[in-house]
């Protein structure tokens, strides 16, 4: 569900009776935060709870938010269909979310009625509701809207500057992003923003951009190119999930982070250059990259270096990712660590050696290397997880030191059988 927030006093409106209407809007949310402020109500799911229901909400609502891009479902019809689905909702945290929404999109179409009432249906539901979250569905719901490039798009204004919310109709071919929405320039690219938008091909951020949202281009199976600008300094987790048709991306020398699984499964992703800046990069941010056939790094870089194609931490205790080769033989006798999903999806993967230094190997690290046939580990058995060769369906056994009091006794490692011959 794409959520739109603005500041109200940044609005900017030349139509009077948009003006009229977005002012009745505020009366009436101001009027029901101070009711809600009021009113003792029961318990409200975990921010846990929440945070798991949130994919679930966004699947369901997802052929209905489909037909709101394309123009063939207003903004309340897709407000009753959530409340239609809270109905029915498995978990309380799936019932508030589609409930939230829904106020959000009656009131964003000016159904004023229905709005109340679907606040007072939150409000019977709900015990304990604090009246922040009354007032951030108001700022929700006060949605601010510019006309540009044949689009609509949606957007909400915080510390001077736009994030861009929503477009619609859902956008195909190149796309240039607005550079000011309403006189204020554009700062940020929203979450969602361009989720499951399959026919985008390309797509220009302007300049002064500095952040790119959560799942902003999520799916988007068509694009091929994005001109990200030097202004960027964060790319959200998943930004380009699964944009498998994304064969190289510049990463602009302002970057300093990216999200979780920022890059994963962009599998056409060639090279990639970590700029100087860059300090954080988040567990599986390149996961099932198949065509990654090399990391560098720039070399005023503090917190990363690279070294036959592989990307380590600058120290080089810690291996950050790998290409998808064949074979690594050997990894440096500094690492002692084998960070997070390092070697996710690394679908060409045959044989791998690792050093006797290392002695913490972090969780998703092996999944999906469908073709890891040969490990030997040369040192004592390290910290693991439960699982970490799932999906690993060639590995039939694991090459350990015949001398190492770790692995006495022990018959397999999660189910992988032991062989004591490695040197």
């Amino acid at each position: 569900m794409r959520i739109v927030l603005v500041n109200a006093a940044n609005v900017r409106n030349t139509n009077s009776h948009g003006d009229k209407k977005m002012k009745t809007k505020l009366t009436m949310m101001v009027a029901m935060a101070a009711a809600c402020a009021a009113f003792q109500l029961t318990a409200m799911p975990t921010a846990e709870e929440t945070r798991r229901a949130e994919p679930v909400v966004k699947k369901l609502l997802e052929s209905d938010r489909a037909a709101l891009a394309s123009g063939t479902k207003t903004r309340s019809e897709v407000a009753a269909a959530a409340m239609r689905r809270a109905g029915a909702a498995k978990t309380e945290a799936e019932k508030l979310l589609l409930m939230k929404g829904a106020f959000v999109l009656y009131a964003q179409d000016g159904n004023l009625d229905k709005a109340a009432e679907t606040m007072a249906t939150i409000k019977r539901a709900f015990r304990n509701l604090p009246p922040q979250s009354v007032t951030n569905m108001m700022r929700e719901a006060l949605a601010a809207e510019k006309a540009y490039g044949g689009y609509t798009w949606s957007y909400r204004v915080n510390n001077g500057g736009a994030t861009v919310a929503a477009v619609s109709p859902s956008p195909k071919g190149a796309i240039a992003i607005p550079e000011t929405l309403g006189g204020v320039k554009v700062t940020g690219i929203g979450r969602d923003l361009f989720a499951f938008c399959e026919e985008v091909t390309s797509v220009t951020i302007p300049e002064g951009v500095t952040s790119i949202g959560q799942n902003a281009f999520d799916l988007c199976f068509g694009l091929e190119s994005v001109t990200i600008p030097s202004s960027v300094k964060t790319i959200g987790i998943g930004a380009f999930s699964a944009c498998v048709r994304l064969q190289s991306v510049t990463l602009p020398e302002s970057l300093e982070q990216i999200g979780e699984g920022g890059f994963i499964n962009c599998r056409s992703l060639k090279v990639v250059h970590i700029p100087a800046k860059l300090s954080v990069i988040g567990g599986a941010a390149f996961a099932y990259c198949t065509g990654l056939t090399r990391f560098t790094v720039d070399a005023g870089n503090a917190a990363f270096t690279a070294k036959d194609g592989i990307l380590y931490s600058k120290d080089m205790s810690t291996l950050v990712s790998v290409p998808n080769v064949p074979t690594i033989a050997r990894m440096p006798s500094t690492v002692t660590k084998i960070g997070v999903s390092a070697f996710q999806g690394r679908d060409r993967l045959e044989a791998l050696t690792i050093p006797e230094s290392v002695t913490i190997i972090e969780g998703g690290v092996f999944n999906g290397c469908g073709r890891l046939a040969e490990v030997t580990m040369l040192g004592e058995r390290p910290e693991a997880p439960n699982e970490i060769f799932p999906n690993c369906g060639k590995l039939k056994a694991i090459h350990v030191p015949a001398n190492a009091k770790s692995w006495a006794g022990m018959k397999d490692w999660f189910g992988i059988p032991l062989v004591f011959d490695a040197k």
